[in-house]
């Protein structure tokens, strides 16, 4: 009988250590996904080379010819300008 008993108290404490793990788990994803939604409202700007849509703030801009544009690096903005 306490083998039986051993067995339950492995199996109940297997479960509720799984139960914990997943826990932490889902509040990880969620804390990532609260993070990832702190940029959702900023605009996105296309590449007028490259054509890849990317937030305005982590690109590079250039006026050219009085019209400002949008890069998503300085490769794309120096090969526009090569190409002009």
């Amino acid at each position: 009988m306490t083998m039986v008993r051993l067995l339950w108290l492995l199996l109940i404490a297997f479960l509720v250590y799984k139960l914990i793990q997943s826990l932490r788990h889902l509040s990880g994803r969620r804390a990532a996904k609260a993070d990832h939604r702190g940029g959702q409202g900023e605009e996105l700007v296309r590449d007028p080379h490259c054509g890849a849509y990317f937030p305005q703030s982590e690109g590079v801009s250039a006026v050219i010819d009085g019209e400002k544009h949008h890069f998503c690096g300085p490769e794309c903005r120096d090969k526009f300008l090569h190409k002009k």
